[in-house]
């Protein structure tokens, strides 16, 4: 979902595509993906992705982007192909708003919490095969700094929660901000000192099923958005995309058992590490409980559509809540297996 409203409408967008890449648009059509504006562009003969990127993006994320995306493709992994403009340039700005334009991808995406176990044990399998390519990537990409938690830290969250329950006039809203709440007011003197004990591997940063194609035999064609590309907690990343993936996770529930697959399956590439395993519940229930996104754009700037996703989070942070001790006991069983 995109960060910001589009400035661009059908005319700007059939003018920057002939100037910039001498295009000749057909039609157009928005696909709501991602926290970037996208547009599917159709040319005669071919098919491109537009991409405005919200105001404040670093330039440096979409250079990033490019090179990660190059990278990984040399390695065999599908990623998107950017298309430079008649100067050779990769991007170039538009009032104000940087744009890109990639070939588009044919395929089929999914919803959030609908896909079948096939589906992933197959995205484990792939992330695996991620992390052993960027092993090799040459330069060095940004931290991720969103699971880094302290007591100072967990106190500013603390904060920011309470001031957006004094504007906000939604009352489940603000039952699901005062839940997140008191669980930071639990969290916040515990030892965080496992925090740099985990297994940080370079990665994508928002590896989840909305970042994934699939083709008509519903297997992944392609993986794409990496301009979050970081250096990151591996456990994070796998249980988010679980989450995101997994059916029962709307329910609250956590099929234990087939979790143990899926890290599994992953570990085929990377072993994770006694931290890794114990700490991934607790690791992703820190993000969830701390982070407004959704409720946030929904209270400040009325835009109701971010309403759905900030309770899709507040759900998973129901539901790792509910489930973290018994998922880390199961985790750990997976060191004494080997």
């Amino acid at each position: 979902m995109a960060v910001e409203g589009s400035i661009l409408n059908k005319e700007s967008i059939k003018k920057i595509m002939i100037e910039q890449y001498g295009i000749s648009v057909e039609a157009i059509k928005k696909i709501n993906r991602g926290s970037a504006n996208v547009f599917e562009i159709f040319s005669k003969g071919s098919h491109y992705i537009l991409k405005e990127f919200q105001s404040k993006i670093d330039i440096d994320k979409i250079k990033i982007e490019y090179t990660v995306v190059e990278h990984l493709r040399r390695d065999g992994v599908a990623t998107p192909k950017y298309i430079l403009n008649k100067n050779g340039e990769l991007y170039f700005e538009f009032n104000k708003r940087l744009l890109i334009v990639q070939k588009f991808i044919e395929g089929q995406v999914v919803d959030s919490n609908t896909s079948n176990q096939e589906q992933i044990i197959e995205s484990a399998c792939v992330y695996g095969k991620i992390i052993k390519s960027l092993e090799n990537f040459k330069y060095e990409l940004p931290d991720f700094k969103r699971h880094y938690m302290s007591k100072e830290l967990c106190e500013q969250d603390i904060k920011n929660i309470e001031q957006l329950i004094k504007i906000n006039k939604n009352k489940d809203v603000n039952d699901a901000l005062l839940h997140k709440r008191e669980i930071l007011l639990k969290l916040k003197d515990l030892d965080y000192t496992w925090q740099n004990k985990l297994t940080y591997k370079k990665s994508h940063g928002d590896y989840t099923v909305a970042q994934f194609i699939y083709n008509d035999k519903e297997n992944i064609k392609a993986i794409v958005d990496w301009v979050s590309a970081r250096k990151i907690p591996v456990a994070r990343e796998l249980i988010r995309n679980y989450f995101f993936m997994a059916k029962e996770i709307k329910k609250q529930n956590v099929n234990f058992e087939f979790f143990l697959e899926y890290i599994k399956e992953f570990e085929k590439y990377q072993e994770l590490n006694d931290y890794d395993l114990k700490y991934m519940p607790l690791l992703y229930l820190i993000e969830l409980s701390r982070t407004i996104y959704g409720y946030e754009q929904y209270v400040y700037n009325n835009l109701v559509e971010y309403l759905d996703f900030g309770n899709e989070l507040y759900n998973q942070c129901l539901c790792i809540e509910k489930n973290s001790d018994e998922l880390s006991r199961e985790l750990l069983k997976l060191k004494k297996c080997k």
